[in-house]
């Protein structure tokens, strides 16, 4: 299934990232989209968008995922919220949140659960990889 790592770099976004050189890359001005090139409905998405929040603890995250199993992690070197979701429509998901110079980074796993063993694997390196460059 993964015919290596890559590391995906984006100055707009001030990131840097491993991912599986087998996903496809779609880029639009908000959003980076990591996407499985076979028959899969496993996308991992980062999304960033300015925000006025000094701590994790002061996003709203009970509000745009109410449902799911929140822990704090870290991510990025710094303190983040993990939010996991097993949806009744037979779908997993993970958002990641974390902080960086006035802006919030969403990290976000989507899978069938079926194929959530598969795949869970390659989103936490790539969490783990998850680095700043400015």
């Amino acid at each position: 299934m993964n015919s290596g790592l890559g590391i995906y770099t984006n100055e707009d976004f001030g990131f840097k990232i491993k991912y599986s050189l087998d996903w496809v890359v779609k880029t639009t001005e908000r959003y980076i989209f990591f996407v499985v090139a076979k028959e899969s409905r496993a996308v991992i998405t980062i999304g960033k968008s300015p925000t006025t929040a000094k701590s994790i603890d002061e996003l709203n995250i009970q509000e745009m995922k109410p449902f799911g199993k929140k822990s704090k992690i870290t991510a990025a070197g710094q303190e983040a919220m993990r939010v996991d979701i097993d949806s009744p429509l037979g779908d997993y998901m993970t958002d990641i949140y974390f902080l960086n110079n006035g802006n919030k980074y969403t990290l976000s796993f989507s899978v069938a659960t079926d194929q959530k063993e598969v795949y869970s694997p390659i989103f936490e390196e790539m969490i783990a990889s998850f680095e700043y460059i400015r």
